[in-house]
């Protein structure tokens, strides 16, 4: 529930703090620029994964290194590196829209995932 709610803000922050013309900034692609859903997806796992380890770093010293692998074993399913899928990130950062529309689509799948999780429970 705190992923979501994090996420929100973000989007929230990003969605009021740009203004709605978006400036004419010249950015260059990268040449091996992912495209947003893959983007969306990866930031959605990564999200899991995140949440999977939080808090557990300070009880569990083996738990940040099996984070950081599951992160690569993550990237690795998708055939990219980190510095491909952070340069990518880096170019869709630029563009508060397209920022706005994938912290979007994440949450709408983080939400999603939270209900099915609690239809599980009850």
């Amino acid at each position: 529930m705190r992923i979501a709610t994090t996420l929100a803000l973000i989007a929230l922050f990003t969605n009021y703090g740009c203004s709605d013309i978006e400036p004419k900034i010249y950015r260059e692609t990268p040449g091996d620029l992912i495209e947003k859903e893959e983007v969306v997806a990866v930031l959605f796992e990564l999200q899991l994964i995140q949440a999977a380890y939080k808090g557990r770093s300070h009880n569990d010293t083996l738990a940040e290194q099996t984070r950081d692998s599951r992160t690569i074993k993550l990237l690795e399913s998708y055939n990219l590196t980190q510095t491909v899928f952070e340069s990518s990130l880096t170019y869709y950062h630029q563009s508060p829209n397209d920022m706005e529309e994938i912290y979007g689509e994440v949450i709408t799948k983080l939400n999603m995932k939270i209900a099915q999780l609690e239809e599980k429970i009850d």
